[in-house]
């Protein structure tokens, strides 16, 4: 035991730790040069996979046993020439590290450290502008928001941004149930519809018509988001923003009217009128 602690006391602290930092600062170097091979095989850019190979080569041929610098030789060789490597992206982007896929008519939206960082989106024609709105592409502007694999940023401290969305879908025909309408909550995804019209159920429980009718009214509004980041960190839930700004109109007007006017009354069309009036006040 004696021993045991002599041995203990007599360690040079200072050259294991200066040691240990090293060893760490190299593993985060030799990482960070295999994930630039790897996204220069995807981007099919010899440039880049010339900076990622000859400085990995220079530190290992300086500071490694020359058996396990004659491995990472071939190890780098056997990567650059692997048919499979452009899978590797593939697999991490289904899980969202380093690089995502993006969907044609979504948006993805990254963060940085907790923050908003960007939006990628995949809408043929169109593109993110400074205030994040999506906007047509102008003349002779190249395409730039492509679907399919992207580059999110250096994990962890790039991320994708999950979402748990509520909201109720309104259907064209009766489900199971004989609803026309399908609830969903906590919804988990990490993509947003991107200036896509989507057919939002808009249920009024417990009205009454002018002539004290109970009634139970459901109805279709067609909705866009045009400003994913907008959507997301703006308000806490954009779909109870959307319908909070028609349910109490259309119980407004229901209150105002028979159910024989509404239903009959080519004048007092409930969806015309409310959608008439909240025209000028919808906005994003």
């Amino acid at each position: 035991m004696q021993e045991m602690q002599e041995w203990f006391n007599n360690l040079n602290w200072t050259e294991i730790v200066d040691q240990s930092t090293f060893w760490i600062l190299m593993l985060i170097t030799f990482g960070l040069l295999v994930w630039l091979l790897v996204e220069s095989v995807v981007e099919k850019s010899y440039a880049l996979a010339g900076l990622a190979i000859v400085p990995a080569l220079v530190l290992a041929y300086n500071f490694l046993p020359w058996w396990l610098f004659a491995l990472t030789l071939i190890g780098f060789l056997a990567i650059g020439f692997n048919p499979w490597l452009p899978f590797i992206p593939l697999f991490l982007a289904q899980y969202n590290l380093f690089w995502t896929i993006v969907n044609e008519g979504t948006a993805k939206l990254v963060e940085h450290m907790g923050k908003y960082h960007e939006t990628l989106l995949a809408k043929k024609g169109h593109k993110v502008d400074q205030d994040g709105e999506i906007v047509p592409l102008g003349p002779g502007e190249p395409e730039q928001s492509k679907s399919g694999l992207r580059l999110v940023g250096f994990w962890p401290f790039y991320t994708v941004k999950w979402m748990k969305l509520n909201y109720i879908k309104s259907l064209p025909k009766p489900n199971k149930e004989g609803k026309l309408y399908d609830i969903r909550e906590d919804e988990e995804r990490d993509w947003i519809l991107a200036d896509v019209k989507y057919p939002y159920a808009l249920l009024l429980e417990n009205a009454e018509d002018s002539n004290m009718l109970p009634l139970f009214a459901h109805s279709t509004g067609t909705g866009s988001i045009s400003n994913p980041r907008k959507a997301v960190y703006n308000v806490s839930d954009w779909y109870e923003f959307f319908v909070s700004r028609i349910l109490p109109k259309k119980r407004e007007y229901i209150s105002n009217h028979s159910y024989e006017a509404i239903t009959h009354d080519p004048d007092q069309q409930l969806d015309v009128l409310i959608f008439k009036d909240l025209s000028t006040e919808l906005v994003d």
